[in-house]
């Protein structure tokens, strides 16, 4: 019997180291199972942060697309600008060439001349008749001439006999 118990208290020791150990095992499993968990969560944020980067990536590959494209536009209406800009230069080379041409050419400066000649005595003629229109309408307000006061002579120019 004394045996026994001996066996007995030895066996109660077992247990109770394995009791322990048991327990110990049970924390370090806990531990690590809210440590897996605790990974499990990183590695979910970890995913949604890497989704929201890759759709941050794809907007900004389509920003970029579209601002390559609106570069090139941009790029392509300023050579137009610029190839405008040229035929603007070229032209008025070509005016002045041609202006150089008409003060050497004699006949042509003499025509170029008549013509404004021309011009500014149509002009002074033009000044004179509204002086003179003038001048018969304060007249026809002076004489209180009441039919006729409101009478403009710049429509008589419209009526068949003057043309």
């Amino acid at each position: 019997m004394k045996l026994q118990a001996k066996e007995i208290e030895m066996l109660k020791k077992t247990v109770d180291q394995l009791n322990e150990k048991s327990l110990v095992l049970n924390a370090d499993a806990q531990n690590a199972l809210l440590a897996l968990n605790d990974h499990s969560r990183l590695v979910q944020e970890q995913v949604l942060e890497n989704a929201d980067l890759k759709s941050k990536c794809y907007i900004a590959e389509k920003e970029n697309k579209e601002w390559k494209k609106l570069q090139q536009q941009d790029t392509y209406s300023m050579e137009q600008f610029g190839n405008a800009l040229k035929n603007v230069l070229i032209n008025n080379d070509l005016i002045i060439e041609s202006l150089k041409g008409i003060h050497t050419d004699p006949e042509e400066k003499e025509l170029l001349m008549a013509g404004h000649n021309q011009t500014l005595q149509l002009l002074r003629a033009q000044e004179k008749l509204n002086v003179r229109v003038r001048e018969l309408e304060e007249q026809m307000k002076k004489n209180e001439d009441s039919d006729r006061v409101e009478y403009d002579f710049c429509d008589a120019l419209n009526y068949s006999f003057f043309n």
